[in-house]
């Protein structure tokens, strides 16, 4: 069973399927981000609507930031995403002193942390090209492991001793950081793909 709602923004009467009630959605004609409401409801924007399956959402944190002009948020975005990666950042380093806890957890963890945090605050709070600024950051975190992987492998072929390297604890620990960063970075991706709004045309 469908049902019909109007985009808010364009009036484009669009279709989308019962079991989407409450879900958000894109107008494939303008990209106004809407609400799936139920039938006896009006359809409104996310940001403007006031049905009672998104009042709660409404008056959240982000709904009050998406109301924001987008040029200020594309400002303001930058400077919360490294300042929620410095914070995850202090959160280690302290951690790091907490006594009879093993320095590889810290070592491990930093990483991971700050990596997530920050392409999590990125994602909500840029205005537009979510995704494809999340996979840009992610792809760019990657360079540091590439590059102990080349120097392992170069290691490996003899061109570098390992003394040269200085392949020890430390430079496997950052290694096995790097790949557990990439790791995260792709669920975290995962995650953020599946619930983005999408096209009313995309939902079945």
């Amino acid at each position: 069973m469908s049902i019909r709602v109007r985009c808010p923004k364009c009036g484009k009467a669009l279709t989308a399927s019962d079991s989407h009630r409450g879900l958000a959605a894109k107008c494939p004609q303008c990209g106004e981000v809407l609400r799936i409401v139920a039938e006896d409801h009006e359809v409104g924007s996310v940001h403007d609507h006031e049905g009672a399956g998104a009042q709660a959402e409404t008056g959240s944190l982000l709904e009050k930031y998406d109301r924001i002009p987008e040029w200020i948020r594309w400002v303001i975005c930058w400077p919360l995403s490294l300042l929620g990666g410095v914070l995850a950042w202090l959160v280690i380093y302290s951690a790091g002193d907490v006594d009879e806890m093993p320095d590889v957890i810290p070592r491990l963890a930093h990483p991971v942390l700050v990596q997530v945090v920050f392409l999590a605050l990125l994602y909500f709070t840029v205005p537009r090209a979510k995704i494809v600024l999340v996979v840009v950051f992610m792809l760019l975190r990657t360079l540091p492991g590439l590059l102990l992987l080349v120097g392992m492998w170069l290691s490996a072929l003899g061109v570098l001793s390992a003394e040269e390297m200085q392949i020890d604890r430390d430079w496997w620990l950052s290694l096995v950081g790097e790949l557990l960063t990439f790791a995260a970075s792709v669920v975290l991706l995962v995650f953020l793909v599946q619930r983005r709004p999408r096209d009313i045309d995309e939902i079945p």
